[in-house]
């Protein structure tokens, strides 16, 4: 059984949108929810959780289901 993954996306408050660091592990955030997210190009913002999708990545299907969470800078 393959745990679920998900990695946080941020919409900037000028309108960039920045991938986060991590690659978490477990059940998602709840949509709402603040948090500091470690972004990728340096440093950390709070964001509020909005939206998520769910893709499939890897070699075979559903080897790896990754959520995308999209998040909003506060």
């Amino acid at each position: 059984m393959t745990s679920a993954k998900y990695r946080i996306y941020v919409t900037l408050k000028n309108g960039d949108q920045v991938g986060g660091r991590e690659l978490y592990k477990g059940p998602p955030p709840a949509s709402g929810t603040e948090l500091e997210v470690p972004l990728l190009r340096g440093g950390t913002v709070k964001a509020r959780i909005g939206s998520s999708h769910t893709e499939e990545r890897g070699g075979f299907a559903g080897t790896l289901v990754a959520k995308i969470i999209y998040a909003d800078e506060i």
